[in-house]
C-alpha cells in the first residue's frame, strides 16, 4: 500500500505506478469493471480499482520474465504460508480475457511458484 501521489514505494523504494482511467475497452476478468492503465518504466500495466487484479499483456510478461533487470521492477506477490487451520480454498472460477473475452487457462506460474495465474495464450496474463 502507498499513499496517493507517492512517487516511490515506502517499503522497497521501487518507482510508483501512476494509474489513470483507461479507454474502457478492457474489463477486469474478475469483476467486469473497467481497468485502469499505468506505466512502469516502458511497460504498460492494467489494474482493477475494485479487486486490485492486474492484467499484463503477453509481450510485457515475456519481456519481464526474460529480462532480469526488468524483474526487479515487477510488482511483488507474497504468498501466505498454508496451514492446516487456514480457511477452505475459494471455489475455482475461470475468468475471461479482457481482450478477446474467451475463458483463460489457470496455470501455476513457473510451474513451481504456487501462484496461480490466469493466462490467455494470445493476449496476456
Amino acid at each position: 500500500m502507498m499513499f496517493r501521489g507517492a512517487k516511490f514505494c515506502p517499503h522497497c523504494g521501487a518507482v510508483a505506478v501512476a494509474w489513470e482511467s483507461g479507454s474502457g475497452d478492457l474489463l477486469c476478468p474478475g469483476c467486469e469493471r473497467p481497468l485502469l492503465r499505468g506505466k512502469l518504466d516502458r511497460f504498460t500495466l492494467h489494474e482493477c480499482e475494485k479487486c486490485f487484479g492486474l492484467w499484463v499483456e503477453k509481450d510485457t510478461v515475456e519481456h519481464i520474465c526474460r529480462d532480469a533487470e526488468a524483474q526487479a521492477l515487477a510488482p511483488s506477490v507474497v504468498v501466505p504460508a498454508a496451514s492446516p487451520l487456514s480457511a477452505p480454498l475459494p471455489k475455482i472460477r475461470y475468468v475471461r480475457c479482457p481482450q478477446c473475452r474467451e475463458l483463460m487457462h489457470r496455470v501455476n506460474f513457473a510451474q513451481t511458484s504456487g501462484v496461480v495465474v490466469d493466462i490467455c495464450r494470445e493476449h496476456g496474463t
